[in-house]
Formats: C-alpha cells, structure tokens, sequence
C-alpha cells in the first residue's frame, strides 16, 4: 500500500509541477487541491480492494456442488432454515439463470433465480 500511495504522489506531482521528497508517509506535506485528489484516490483503492464478484460473473461459474446462501434478492422466506445449502442442478431451460438447491436444513429441492429476470437469490459460502 505504501508503495501505491508513494507512486499516485509522483503521478499528482507531476501533474501539479510541485514536487516533493517522499521517505516516509510521515513526511509528505500537501496542499489543500493535492490532498483532496489523493483522499479521492485513496477511497478508490479501497472499494477496489474489498468490491465483491458482479453478481452475472457470479451466476456465470457458478456449478452443481457449490455451497450458497441467501443473497441480495432473496425471496425464499426460511426456506433455507438461514444456514447452506449445495446446487443440485442447473436446469438447461434456464441457461445460467436458475438454479436449484437443497438445503442443509430440508430435504426438499427448491428453484433460485440467479440471474434470470435479473435477480440473484444467492452467494457462494
């Protein structure tokens, strides 16, 4: 991370002409338009670092035997008792859309929309 933010300060240096000896953190002075730009930065890096999966690539890999949740649109009320469950069958009529699930806590196969209509009822565990 400190490597990072050491090279974006070279970058808005450069781009500001205003240069600035960096050894350490601690050691960078900023003006007010330098420190706004870098806030801004340093707040993307972070939604970079902990952003999850698009739900369609999601959708896309998942494969019977993998283990879900709930998810986003969830509409199942407690089918699922609020624990796993494991993918059975990916139904071919559905293409990647739809996915059935037995859950941990029943032994009743149910249908889930994962990307059909533009829903997703479930993640990956």
């Amino acid at each position: 991370m400190l490597n990072q933010l050491k090279s974006r300060l070279d970058d808005l240096e450069s781009e500001s002409g205003k240069t600035t000896k960096v050894k350490d953190v601690g050691d960078i002075v900023f003006d007010s338009q330098l420190l706004a730009r870098l806030k801004s930065d340093l707040s993307k890096l972070g939604q970079t670092a902990t952003a999850k999966p698009r739900r369609a690539d999601l959708a896309a890999v998942l494969k019977v035997g993998d283990r879900v949740r709930r998810g986003p649109d969830w509409r199942g009320d407690n089918r699922d008792g609020g624990g796993p469950g494991t993918v059975t069958a990916i139904p071919a009529r559905y293409g990647q859309g739809m996915v059935d699930v037995l859950w941990d806590s029943g032994s009743e196969v149910y249908r889930y929309r994962m990307g059909h209509d533009g829903d997703y009822e479930l993640d990956l565990v």
